[in-house]
């Protein structure tokens, strides 16, 4: 991939985790702390973090599980995003 197309599916990627990750955490959560999360996050320190410390002590775990299923993911579609991509041979 040229380097620009690379950095684009990075993007992509990053997005798409950073999506779930938020909808995995969320899900574990109280309104009462996804309320609080999002006003600690608005914060310029680390309030969010330890806000996500107490109410999603796994959160780790739950991004690392999330990672991994999504990586999962783009391999087993390599070879149809090459081919969309124009990339194969």
């Amino acid at each position: 991939l040229a380097a620009a197309d690379r950095a684009s599916l990075l993007d992509v990627a990053r997005a798409e985790l950073q999506t779930r990750v938020g909808s995995a955490l969320m899900e574990r959560m109280t309104t009462e702390e996804v309320d609080i999360f999002e006003a600690a996050n608005e914060l310029e320190d680390d309030s969010a973090a330890a806000v996500l410390d107490e109410a999603v002590p796994d959160r780790l775990e739950i991004i690392a599980a999330t990672l991994n299923a999504l990586r999962s993911e783009l391999l087993d579609a390599r070879d149809s995003i090459v081919r969309e991509l124009g990339l194969a041979e």
